[in-house]
C-alpha cells in the first residue's frame, strides 16, 4: 500500500521538456509530462474555455475542465470543505453514492462493490485560491492496493477554476497510473496570473 500510495503523491519537478502555457488567457500551468502541442492547439481556440482541455501522454488521452464558477468541493459531492477547522473531508454517504454511480453505470468497475474504499485528501492552499487531490484508493481485504480514483482541483477566489475526475484505475495499470501522477505535477504547477 505505501508503495502505491508515494507513487500517486509524487509532485516531481516539471521536466527540462515539458513547457509553460497560459491556456485560454485564464489558468498558467507547465505540461509536464503531457503533450504541450495538443494544449497549446485548444488554448488558441476562440471557445477554450467551454471545451475540455485535453492532456496527451505515451498514448493515453483524457480531459480536465475549466469551470465558469469555482466550487469549494470542484464538484466531488462526497467532499466538504469544513469551514471551523479550514480544511476538508469527506461524507461517508455521499462517498458511497458516487461509487454506487460508478457501478451502476458501467459494467466493468462492478468489482468496486467487493473493495474497501479509504479517502485520501490533500489540500495546498495558493494565493488567492488552493490546490485540491483527493484519491479514493479501494483495497482488498488484505489490504493490498486494487484501484484508485483522483479529484483534483484547483481554484482562485476570482472563480476560476480547473477541474480533473479519473475513472477507476488499476494500479497494475502502470502507464494509467504514471498518467495520474502526471495529473498531479501538471495541477501543482498551476497559478491564476494577476499581472
Amino acid at each position: 500500500m505505501y508503495f502505491a500510495l508515494s507513487f500517486i503523491l509524487f509532485m516531481a519537478a516539471p521536466l527540462s521538456h515539458a513547457k509553460d502555457i497560459y491556456y485560454c488567457w485564464t489558468i498558467k500551468f507547465n505540461s509536464v509530462e503531457f503533450d504541450y502541442s495538443k494544449i497549446k492547439k485548444a488554448s488558441l481556440k476562440t471557445d477554450c474555455r467551454d471545451n475540455p482541455v485535453p492532456i496527451y501522454f505515451k498514448g493515453l488521452k483524457d480531459y480536465f475542465n475549466l469551470t465558469p464558477k469555482a466550487y469549494a468541493t470542484g464538484g466531488a459531492s462526497y467532499l466538504i470543505w469544513d469551514k471551523v477547522s479550514k480544511n476538508y473531508r469527506y461524507d461517508e454517504d455521499e462517498l458511497k453514492k458516487t461509487i454506487q454511480n460508478i457501478t451502476d453505470k458501467e459494467q466493468k468497475y462492478k468489482y468496486l462493490s467487493n473493495l474497501i474504499p479509504s479517502v485520501n485528501i490533500y489540500y495546498y492552499p495558493r494565493p488567492n485560491g488552493a490546490l485540491v487531490i483527493s484519491d479514493v484508493i479501494f483495497q482488498d481485504k488484505k489490504d493490498n492496493d486494487v484501484s484508485i480514483i483522483k479529484d483534483a482541483f484547483f481554484y482562485s477566489k476570482d472563480n476560476h477554476a480547473a477541474v480533473y475526475g479519473s475513472q477507476p484505475t488499476k494500479f497494475k495499470e502502470k502507464n494509467k497510473i504514471i498518467f495520474l501522477k502526471a495529473v498531479n505535477n501538471l495541477f501543482n504547477t498551476m497559478a491564476i496570473d494577476w499581472g
